[in-house]
Parts: structure tokens; sequence; C-alpha cells
């Protein structure tokens, strides 16, 4: 399953509706550890808006920051 998982309350939901797999996008695009993170209890990162200077340091590079701006809510 993919789409809006952004917790780990999120993933285990998924697994429980019988997924074998949890697939990411945007949570792993703003959070590059997200997958390390995701074992720790209650772990919920912010859904963004995430600034440009934010992505850059999470490794994005302008073109993608650029395009992103088409998706509501995501880049400030």
């Amino acid at each position: 399953s993919t789409g809006n998982v952004w917790s780990s309350t999120d993933a285990q939901y998924v697994i429980n509706q019988g997924a074998d797999l949890v697939g990411v996008a945007r949570a792993g695009i703003a959070y590059p550890d997200w997958a390390k993170n995701l074992s720790k209890d209650n772990y919920n990162p912010s859904r963004g808006p995430f600034s440009a200077k934010y992505l850059e340091k999470a490794g994005l590079r302008d073109v993608f920051i650029d395009y992103m701006r088409n998706w509501k809510d995501f880049v400030k």
C-alpha cells in the first residue's frame, strides 16, 4: 500500500489491514531516514509544508523542489 503513510501508526494500520508492504512517497522525500525512524514508537513526522531550504538540506535539488511546488501543501 502507498499513500498518505507518514507515521508509525499509519504504517501499522496498513499492515493490520493485510498489506504485505508499506510504500512511501512524500514522507520518504521529506525524511530520507524515514524507514530507520519508523521502528520508534509514535514516530509522527511533520507533513509539511516544508521550506525549500529544509528540502535542500534533505538532499533534494532545486529542479525537484520547483517541481514539488505543484504538490498541494508540500513546499511553502
